[in-house]
């Protein structure tokens, strides 16, 4: 059984199509990338997947369980966590209170998990910076600490939406390595929205594009990265699919 599953997922603002019968599946332990042109719906999915929107139609299911009428906070607890394209930390807080946040509901907060905070501070190099604000951040660190933040809640899925964009080449090498280093280590499983070719095609074991919010490749990087027809949409030649 699929860890995340689609079925004929489609969503409307109005008259328009952001997501047209979306299908897709996710197993466990995959690294999958979700790519397409700009306006392809493919933010609007992970808001679909994380419960921000609820589709207008069609069915999401994750560990079996439907989630498609389910607030953030309920799918968030079944073990699904999410970054954003614009990092959404607190400023206010210390970048280590950040990492805490996913657990500051516990009256108590053990060493044994502020350790834990610490570890995964130092997973995304921002481990002598847990006593700074996150406001002090450069916005590609602000990424890391929201990868850092999503994982104290040990998900089994984590949705990234643009993780790489406008990201310092060596900070985008730290952020590659600790989602490489929790998939291999303990199994999460990354559903990643991305621009980046080169990286799709190290870090990935399975690509979606989308085009017209619906499902137009799915493969292997090098099926889905070498077929001429990703090119046609990304230029805005391709006639294959309905408007």
């Amino acid at each position: 059984m699929p860890l995340l599953k689609t079925a004929d997922v489609t969503k409307r603002f109005g008259g328009l199509v952001a997501v047209n019968g979306m299908s897709l599946e996710v197993n466990s332990g995959q690294v999958v990338a979700l790519i397409g042109p700009n306006g392809a719906g493919k933010s609007t999915l992970i808001n679909l997947l994380s419960g921000l929107y609820s589709p207008d139609e069609g069915e999401i299911h994750f560990n079996g369980d439907a989630i498609e009428n389910r607030t953030p906070a309920q799918i968030a607890l079944l073990g699904v966590g999410r970054t954003f394209q614009i990092p959404r930390v607190f400023h206010r807080l210390t970048v280590i209170d950040n990492v805490l946040v996913p657990v500051a509901h516990r009256a108590v907060i053990s060493g044994d998990v502020r350790g834990r905070a610490r570890e995964l501070l130092e997973l995304v190099d921002l481990g002598d910076k847990a006593g700074q604000y996150a406001r002090e951040l450069s916005g590609g660190q602000q990424k890391l600490l929201e990868l850092a933040r999503a994982l104290m809640a040990e998900p089994s899925l984590v949705l990234m939406d643009e993780p790489f964009a406008g990201v310092h080449p060596q900070l985008r090498e730290t952020l590659i390595h600790a989602i490489r280093e929790v998939n291999r280590n303990q199994g999460t499983t990354f559903l990643i929205v991305s621009h980046e070719m080169p990286v799709v095609a190290a870090m990935c074991n399975w690509v979606y594009a989308m085009h017209l919010g619906s499902n137009f490749l799915e493969g292997t990087p090098t099926e889905v990265l070498e077929d001429e027809r990703l090119v046609d949409i990304y230029l805005g030649e391709d006639e294959g699919v309905a408007s």
